[in-house]
């Protein structure tokens, strides 16, 4: 389990060197997109944030404030589509940044496997690299791109990313329990339901979306 830090001034030398270590997670950016979630909530969660004062000007001043609810939104869309790409293997690896799964992020499903494998196909034959600029240049080509959708409310949109999450999250927990049993578990399962209260915080939405 994470544990929360006691208000105090400066870090310890151990603090400062983990606060380093989720900072490169953060900068590897956005590496796997979960890595970059969970690395922001244990930064909250344990207060390694402190010497910047609140947790808000932490990521107000160390990250541009890049880091909100609007980003979060993004980083948890882009997950959905690595997750849609990496569930039946297309024959090509899943997009690894967030550009990328951003730029494939308006398509559905099934487009979005159309348009991933075509841009890998081209590169695997000399082609360009499938880079978010590549992704774009291919759904007009393919006719995908489509007029805009009419854009939803912010608050309403996330609420139904972090409802699809949150199923996702139950299921792991169930999966976790069945392999380990509810004792050699409890760890695990606490550790989850920290980083799940992390990221409804971050995301300023109910704590269980499924209700």
């Amino acid at each position: 389990m994470i544990t929360a830090a006691r208000p105090s001034a400066g870090l310890t030398k151990v603090e400062s060197a983990e606060l380093l270590s989720h900072e490169r997670t953060i900068e590897a950016c956005l590496g796997p997109y979960q890595s970059v979630i969970v690395a922001l909530a244990t930064i909250k969660i344990k207060g390694l944030y402190r010497e910047f004062g609140s947790f808000k000007d932490y990521l107000k001043k160390r990250w541009k404030g890049r880091f909100h609810a609007v980003h979060l939104n993004r980083l948890i869309k882009a997950v959905s589509v690595r997750e849609n790409l990496s569930a039946k293997p297309i024959g090509f690896a899943p997009p690894e940044h967030e550009s990328q799964a951003r730029e494939l992020g308006s398509l559905t499903p099934e487009q979005q496997k159309t348009v991933w494998r075509q841009a890998n196909h081209e590169a695997a034959n000399g082609g360009p690299r499938p880079t978010a600029a590549r992704l774009k240049e291919l759904k007009e080509l393919l006719d995908l791109a489509g007029p805009a959708p009419a854009e939803e409310p912010k608050q309403t949109h996330l609420a139904a990313q972090m409802k699809a999450l949150a199923q996702r999250v139950q299921k792991l927990r169930e999966r976790t329990t069945k392999m380990f049993g509810a004792g050699r578990a409890s760890r695990a399962l606490a550790l989850l339901d920290d980083f799940w209260d992390e990221v409804t915080r971050l995301a300023e939405v109910p704590k269980n979306p499924l209700a």
